[in-house]
């Protein structure tokens, strides 16, 4: 049995969360099955346990090598949904198709473009939901990141019509059409070495750092947290903010947004520019350990909206791994796992003065990590990378493929019906409307059509 895994995202030493997520399920699976782990533009050297296959989205010789190797090696292959879109061969392939749709794109599309020109919205959006709708259509098993978004996808699958009676027949839980695999930490503990306390550009031994250990996209709230940092350093002068990781580590795909510009603008507008607040540069991914250990808490806040809802913040994994003491917002499911296990604290949507006494009450504390120890440790147990995977290597122990020719079973099946049935109901009309006109020219239609204009003389002499 051979597996592919396919990133869209480059696979290097800095890694965004679709990366680190192709490369941990490679490895993962390594342990089970021969596997490739195939990316673009990738820059890791071979490594134990798995090939790598680099390919280029704009070459197309390389693409048509990535299509040879799925065809002639591969029995499962396993990518981002949202890749039907890219490399559409993945829809005509003969071995099964997992597509992967931890990010509900086209939710994420509508929070990405939220305050962009009202055309360039409706653009990105059709283009987000044609893309899932193709994938609905083509892929054999799906998998996301919660049963929240396995919620919304079920309703997504269902009404392109992919839940079927046999399906429900064999497994009422459908879980053969799509489960869960959320994001894993590493079985492995941090590494521990002295990266920021008198080491970093303006963080002295004695600070205490808080740390924002993730990208700066539109529906996070940096604001808030700038905003509460007055408050904090009253309370605590030695606190010190760190952004680590403003821009994507691939800043030609994924320029930076929005969201982190106004927040660098609002630090420099306050005066904390590189002093209370800091800024840094994605770190490598296997030295993000040391950043997460020796930091005193974390915080991550977002927006109020459909986006939080259905969100798997990736970056609280780490907390988990590294067991950090978290300010969250609330609305995702996460958010609720850390206010369950009192992992830190939850706060309304764009509360200063919450923010400010939450971090507060979090470095007043002698030692926040050591009181949550066992907890952390719970949780690095549920999410274990190995865990985790376990639908996965349950699909690729006995791969299948998920379409039946014999129910029209996509949103584009249903779209062609709905043509069909416009056109036959247009036909009709002009068929009647032929008829009408037929007896509009006989002797009953101009006795009608008299005694209708004789009425409506009558009516002028009501009162």
């Amino acid at each position: 049995m051979h597996v592919t895994v396919v990133s869209h995202e480059r696979i290097g030493a800095r890694m965004a969360g679709p990366a680190i997520r192709s490369w941990e399920f490679t490895k993962a699976l390594s342990a089970r099955f021969s596997t490739t782990l195939a990316a673009p533009d990738t820059s890791v050297q071979p490594v134990e346990g798995f090939e790598l296959l680099p390919f280029a989205f704009d070459d197309k010789s390389s693409l048509r090598a990535l299509e040879e190797h799925l065809r002639r090696r591969a029995d499962v292959v396993i990518s981002s949904g949202h890749l039907a879109k890219k490399l559409p061969f993945l829809c005509e392939l003969p071995i099964p198709w997992v597509a992967d749709i931890y990010i509900p794109t086209p939710v994420e599309s509508l929070a990405h473009h939220v305050t962009s020109d009202p055309a360039l919205r409706v653009q990105a959006y059709k283009a987000a939901w044609q893309t899932t709708r193709k994938m609905a259509r083509c892929a054999d098993f799906f998998i996301c990141a919660s049963e929240r978004q396995r919620d919304f996808w079920l309703g997504v699958l269902t009404a392109c019509g992919r839940l079927r009676p046999q399906l429900y027949a064999a497994d009422s839980d459908v879980r053969n059409l799509i489960d869960v695999v959320p994001f894993g930490c590493s079985a492995s503990p941090p590494r521990e070495r002295p990266v920021l306390k008198g080491r970093w550009p303006g963080i002295e031994p004695e600070n205490k750092v808080i740390l924002w250990g993730g990208g700066i996209w539109n529906w996070l709230d940096p604001i808030t947290l700038i905003r509460a940092m007055p408050q904090v350093l009253e309370r605590h002068p030695e606190a010190k903010l760190l952004f680590l990781g403003a821009n994507h580590p691939d800043s030609a795909r994924v320029p930076q947004m929005r969201r982190a510009r106004e927040a660098r603008s609002l630090s420099r507008s306050l005066e904390m520019e590189d002093k209370a607040v800091l800024w840094g540069d994605w770190v490598p991914y296997k030295e993000r350990g040391a950043y997460l250990i020796e930091a005193d808490l974390g915080v991550s806040l977002h927006h109020r909206g459909l986006e939080a809802r259905l969100a798997f913040r990736t970056r609280l994994l780490d907390a988990i791994w590294a067991g950090l003491p978290m300010v969250l917002s609330p609305g995702d499911v996460l958010a609720e796992v850390f206010a369950r296990y009192d992992l830190g604290y939850v706060v309304d949507y764009g509360a200063v003065d919450e923010v400010a006494e939450a971090i507060g009450k979090l470095l007043d504390e002698p030692n926040p990590r050591a009181t949550r120890r066992e907890a952390f440790a719970e949780l690095r147990k549920v999410f274990r990378w190995g865990r985790v995977v376990d639908p996965l290597v349950r699909f690729c122990e006995a791969p299948r493929k998920g379409m039946d020719e014999q129910l029209e079973t996509s949103c584009d099946a249903k779209s062609g019906e709905d043509e069909r049935e416009k056109a036959a109901l247009k036909a009709e009309i002009e068929r009647l409307q032929d008829l009408v006109d037929g007896y509009r020219t006989g002797k009953v239609m101009r006795l009608l059509e008299a005694m209708h204009r004789l009425r409506r003389r009558l009516r002028l002499f009501k009162p």
